[in-house]
């Protein structure tokens, strides 16, 4: 005996609608290297995030259940069924690419530990063209004399 979605109750909608969404979102989180935080957060972005689909799709559901033929019922619902796992997949992936709004005072210290380091002017030495290769210059390739005659 098999269930309609029109006969299942509402939690196992939800619970459906879920999976199809937190699924991916975590294998967007995890392809997308995000931060611990991230993770720990993920069922709890992934319910609201489902949330707001389902209301999302039920809404339009609603709207065109008037002028919807049965036909056009199975092409919205594979539509739906293709395109809640991407959509679960691109919020992981942006929530992993995102970083959080830090307070001043932070954000001031994490721009000091990743300054580059201070130019010095021993690296502003070029070479002479007209010179031998220098031992001083690690780039630059020693040669043996031409020792043919």
């Amino acid at each position: 005996m098999t269930r309609s979605f029109d006969t299942a109750s509402a939690t196992t909608l939800f619970w459906m609608l879920y999976a199809a969404v937190a699924l991916p979102m975590l294998v967007g989180l995890l392809r997308g290297r995000a931060a611990w935080s991230r993770l720990l957060l993920w069922p709890l972005s992934a319910a609201v995030a489902t949330a707001l689909i389902g209301a999302a799709v039920s809404l339009v559901s609603h709207a065109l259940a008037a002028t919807v033929t049965a036909r056009q019922t199975h092409l919205l619902v594979g539509t739906t069924l293709l395109l809640v796992p991407l959509i679960g997949y691109g919020l992981g992936r942006l929530a992993a690419r995102t970083t959080p709004r830090l307070c001043a005072s932070t954000r001031h210290a994490r721009d000091r530990r990743a300054r580059p380091p201070a130019h010095h002017p021993a690296s502003d030495v070029k070479p002479n063209p007209t010179s031998s290769p220098s031992p001083a210059l690690p780039w630059s390739r020693r040669t043996k004399p031409n020792t043919l005659s």
